[in-house]
């Protein structure tokens, strides 16, 4: 064991991570809130609460993983240069947690992309390149496991396969982000205003959520191959997976604001979509047609009803200016007395 030397700053080894610790648990509590809001509003079945307590699980141990890192290179051997350059078991676990939590929302965003199109092609794809980003994500974590060296980072092979897995996941993810986007855009050619309106939000809404993770995805990447050792991409990668969690919980948690603008249009397309309360089969464009003809069928019948009402007000204040003219017409004789 070798002391810190008095004088020594050691912030070049300890500063990442220390941010990404910090920023962990922030993060953390915004996974807790949104899951809270969930839990506490949804109506879905079985299936989809699973996913996201399962999610909700994984983020919340990635957190407490993190946790143990510092506690171990900051507290546990404090003051020990060469624990710097090892890293702690909890590493390799907390990897491990992150590929199965993105593959899981990969997986869940290609079933949603497969009920809105009824295609085969782009879910499969979406589902290929997120095992391909599981499978060389293992592999890193094998060799990490092998040597636990801060060194072994820097190695060739290491370089290429965490390239590989955080490339995986990124392409995964943009195709996701296409396939949802560009259903979104054909659905308006032949949607009414108020359906334009809500299907412009889940655009914005997926653009968004697949821009921030795919940065957040390329940002580690770039970050590891410039400095594999100096760990800078160790905060990006803390918070990359959450980032995952929070944005597919924030969309699931919007649901009922969304909804509130458009009865009909609004339940279908977003659930059946992304949302994940599922709706019987059928193209989503056949499904748009038929939701805008019931919206149509219901204004007409708005109408009708305000008109009825709208006739019937008007009879009753002819019958009240009526009842109150021929009250004036007798009471006026009583009301003028005969001169003398």
């Amino acid at each position: 064991m070798s002391a810190v030397p008095n004088g020594v700053d050691i912030s070049s080894k300890a500063d990442a991570m220390f941010v990404g610790v910090m920023l962990a648990p922030v993060l953390c509590g915004i996974t807790i809130s949104q899951a809270w809001t969930y839990y506490r509003s949804n109506q879905d079945g079985w299936k989809l609460q699973s996913v996201v307590a399962a999610l909700f699980t994984m983020d919340v141990t990635e957190t407490i993983l993190t946790s143990q890192m510092a506690h171990e290179y900051l507290i546990q051997n404090f003051g020990n240069l060469e624990a710097l350059t090892h890293m702690p078991m909890s590493v390799p676990i907390e990897v491990g947690v992150n590929i199965v939590l993105v593959l899981l929302i990969e997986l869940f965003f290609a079933y949603r992309v497969y009920l809105l199109t009824r295609q085969i092609l782009l879910p499969a794809l979406i589902i290929l390149f997120g095992i391909g980003g599981f499978v060389a994500g293992a592999c890193v974590i094998a060799n990490i496991s092998r040597s636990l060296k801060v060194s072994a980072l820097a190695v060739g092979s290491m370089k290429i396969e965490v390239s590989l897995a955080i490339g995986f996941e990124a392409i995964s993810n943009l195709l996701a982000t296409y396939a949802l986007s560009g259903e979104f855009v054909k659905s308006k050619e032949f949607a009414m205003k108020t359906t334009s309106n809500l299907l412009d939000k889940l655009l914005a809404f997926t653009i968004a959520r697949g821009g921030l993770v795919t940065f957040a995805q390329f940002l580690t990447l770039a970050l590891y191959v410039a400095q594999p050792t100096q760990l800078y991409w160790m905060p990006i990668h803390f918070i990359q997976g959450k980032l995952c969690v929070i944005t597919m919980l924030a969309i699931l948690n919007s649901r009922d604001s969304l909804q509130g603008n458009s009865t009909f249009v609004g339940d279908s397309v977003f659930t059946e979509s992304v949302l994940g309360r599922q709706l019987p089969s059928g193209a989503a464009q056949i499904q748009l047609r038929s939701l805008e003809e019931r919206a149509v069928d219901h204004e007409s019948r708005t109408h009708k009803r305000r008109d009825v009402e709208e006739g019937i007000r008007i009879e009753r204040v002819v019958e009240y200016h009526g009842v109150f003219l021929c009250f004036l017409a007798l009471s006026v004789p009583l009301l003028i007395r005969p001169t003398e």
